[in-house]
């Protein structure tokens, strides 16, 4: 008597090494961040609030930077994993190092550099209060530039795609 059961075909083993289907693991992993990115992107058209529009702003930024950072894969320990900036057009670069900038130091870490913190000594009754004003980032200005991110996404998601099809050549 047959089964009712579908038959579920069976995985075939990768020719590719341990590293190599790591490396293919997290080119996989970077397609999704950048289509976070482009997807937090393609959501500012349905918003017109400066505030919400700088939350997906930051989220892009976010998500698009990720490939680009170091990150940790489970077969190579003692190396951070990373999309390599000569996946980025030339004529893009300079958006694709803004981002990074603003990534680095004023969203993942708190930089003074990038933050520019000011003190100020304000009298109050018989002593003083201190004020801290700092940089929050110009995210007006990359609201204006959400089309060309859209681009730079593109582009480097094509660059991308092409690195994992070479590695699935492979398998």
């Amino acid at each position: 008597m047959e089964a009712d059961h579908p038959v579920v075909p069976r995985p075939i083993a990768s020719r590719l090494t341990p590293e190599e289907e790591d490396e293919h693991a997290m080119l996989k992993l970077y397609s999704v961040d950048l289509d976070a990115a482009a997807n937090a992107l393609r959501m500012l058209r349905r918003y017109r609030l400066s505030d919400i529009r700088h939350c997906l702003l930051r989220e892009a930024t976010m998500a698009y930077c990720r490939p680009f950072s170091g990150n940790r894969g489970r077969t190579i320990k003692n190396r951070k994993h990373q999309l390599h900036a000569d996946a980025v057009p030339g004529d893009l670069r300079p958006l694709h190092d803004d981002l990074i900038r603003r990534r680095d130091g004023l969203i993942a870490h708190t930089d003074a550099q990038a933050r520019n913190p000011q003190v100020s000594r304000w009298p109050v009754g018989n002593g003083f209060a201190y004020f801290l004003g700092f940089a929050h980032g110009d995210w007006a200005a990359l609201d204006k530039q959400a089309d060309t991110m859209l681009s730079l996404i593109a582009a480097v998601t094509t660059r991308l795609h092409a690195k994992i099809r070479d590695l699935e050549a492979k398998i």
